[in-house]
């Protein structure tokens, strides 16, 4: 449970192409996963190949094999197409999907990520020889995602400081026993908690503090009242107090297409009044 508390989840994705131009050529790529702040949940790999010369016409061997550190996860796999052949010879271009083989789909490599680091391997037969992809006769992209569970999250959303995370990975690291590790993640649980309290309490002082200055505000009375007895007339009357002064200003016009304009301002306890 206390370890749950120092990790959120979350979803890493990578990428890479793996590539090679000559005849029986290979490729290789190696995944490398920093662990240090990261739990490894579960990891899956894809590979799509781009079709080139795989479509064993003539008595040809085309083959592709994918080895998975050390584990060979598709063995001399037939992808079937020849992109140049269909378009030259039937006169039809392929769609997207049928120039992509899907060599691997959701392929579980979580355990070999964990232990690390994995190394990816593609291999083409000899007879692979023509109609390249991007100038290669090996063409594929090798994607990875992983759901991981890491403090780093908690640093993302400002619930914690890198000081912090920086002290708990250094008392996990010399922990010698469960209880070490578990006294470490309560610690800087504790820590959080008392960091997220003051922050807390800062925010609600400040709320009441804007409240009382709201309040204060409040004691000063501004009255202004205007009257006018005659047609197209206008008045204006502009009132500025402060403190607990009352300002007051009365107006009447009593004359047509007249115009009056009244202003007072009051501060500490006086009392302006203007009529006219």
């Amino acid at each position: 449970e206390s370890i749950k508390f120092v990790t959120r989840q979350r979803n890493l994705s990578t990428s890479a192409a793996m590539r090679c131009a000559e005849r029986g050529c290979s490729t290789r790529m190696l995944l490398d996963i920093n662990q240090t702040l990261l739990t490894i949940n579960s990891c899956v790999a894809q590979m799509r190949v781009n079709q080139t010369d795989f479509d064993n016409l003539d008595g040809a061997y085309e083959r592709l094999s994918v080895n998975v550190s050390g584990t060979q996860v598709l063995s001399e796999a037939k992808p079937g197409k020849n992109p140049c052949r269909s378009f030259y010879d039937d006169g039809k271009a392929l769609s997207k999907e049928e120039r992509e083989f899907q060599a691997l789909a959701d392929y579980d490599i979580t355990e070999a990520v964990k232990k690390g680091p994995v190394e990816f391997a593609a291999s083409i037969s000899s007879q692979v020889d023509e109609c390249a992809s991007n100038g290669y006769l090996l063409d594929s992209i090798l994607e990875v995602h992983c759901n991981v569970s890491t403090v780093g999250a908690l640093l993302e959303s400002g619930e914690v400081t890198v000081s912090e995370v920086l002290v708990l990975t250094t008392l996990m690291s010399e922990a010698e026993s469960e209880s070490e590790l578990d006294a470490a993640v309560k610690e800087f649980k504790e820590s959080v908690e008392a960091q997220a309290n003051s922050t807390g309490n800062s925010t609600a002082n400040a709320t009441s503090s804007e409240s009382s200055n709201s309040s204060t505000g409040g004691n000063s009375t501004a009255n202004a009242t205007s009257s006018v007895s005659s047609n197209s007339s206008k008045l204006t009357t502009n009132s500025t107090s402060t403190g607990s002064s009352t300002a007051n200003a009365t107006s009447s016009v009593s004359s047509n297409s007249s115009k009056l304009t009244t202003n007072s301002t009051s501060t500490g306890s006086s009392t302006a009044n203007a009529t006219s």
